[in-house]
């Protein structure tokens, strides 16, 4: 089976929808106005000079300080579709022999703390900014 990217270069990151997040104790609201403020956010960082784009890595591994924080690639662009949110990667070469040798399937999403997101009550949150996003083949929305 070929692994490919889609023809426009685009990758869907994240659907719409409540997704629960066990270690957090939370359930993470995706909705226009999460993914406007996301997409807002990005927009805004990416007018900093020098700036290199949204991290992808493997398995989160940069969330470890005892771990590589090697590229997967980087996050250019979003931008909303009906179907959630979609990123422009520019893969690196490791990166790219990863998704279509199909060592990696799914992407995850990292958001910042719970308490840095908007509190919506009953453990419901809504995530606001995209810190990075992981390949991996074990997500938590998935």
């Amino acid at each position: 089976m070929d692994f490919t990217f889609e023809k426009d270069g685009w990758a869907h990151i994240m659907p719409f929808g409540e997704f629960p997040h066990a270690e957090a104790g939370v359930i993470q609201v995706i909705d226009t106005e999460a993914l406007e403020a996301i997409e807002d956010n990005f927009t805004a960082k990416s007018k900093a000079q020098n700036f290199p784009g949204l991290l992808v890595d493997f398995d989160h591994f940069s969330m470890d300080t005892d771990k590589p924080s090697e590229a997967a690639g980087w996050i250019i662009a979003l931008r909303i579709d009906a179907d959630g949110l979609w990123a422009k990667v520019r893969w690196t070469a490791k990166g790219e022999a990863a998704v279509t040798g199909g060592e990696y399937r799914l992407v995850s999403p990292v958001f910042p703390k719970p308490s840095r997101c908007e509190d919506l009550g009953n453990n419901r949150i809504r995530p606001r900014e995209l810190l990075s996003v992981a390949l991996t083949n074990e997500p938590n929305i998935k």
